[in-house]
């Protein structure tokens, strides 16, 4: 497309094939730039409505949780056996932590088989 409104300017007539290719290669270098500029803003303005959205379900979150009633025994650094049970407590936590995106606190932790 840019090449049939090129041939019909009448300012690069006069230049010779070396320098009209360099023309036609800024220009086309221009306008890729310009769509990738338009893409990332796009996404911008995509990602902070996505936040918006997010924080409005994160309240809703918030307001459905209901502490538990019963007490139990506050869990400490003695409580943990070996280190093979210390790694398993530390990635249940991360691997929540990454699923819910709120900070969480070890309550209690029990040593199966």
């Amino acid at each position: 497309m840019f090449l049939a409104i090129y041939e019909d300017l009448e300012v690069f007539k006069g230049l010779d094939g070396f320098l009209k290719g360099l023309v036609i290669s800024v220009i086309a270098m221009a306008i890729v730039f310009a769509i990738l500029l338009i893409i990332c803003l796009l996404v911008k303005v995509l990602k902070l409505i996505g936040n918006v959205a997010g924080k409005n379900k994160k309240e809703e979150k918030s307001e459905k949780f209901i502490p538990a009633t019963n007490e139990k025994k506050a869990f400490s650094a003695e409580d943990i056996k070996d280190d093979d049970m210390m790694a398993a407590i530390l990635v249940a936590t991360i691997d929540y932590v990454s699923e819910t995106k709120e900070d969480a606190r070890v309550v209690s932790a029990k040593q199966i088989g």
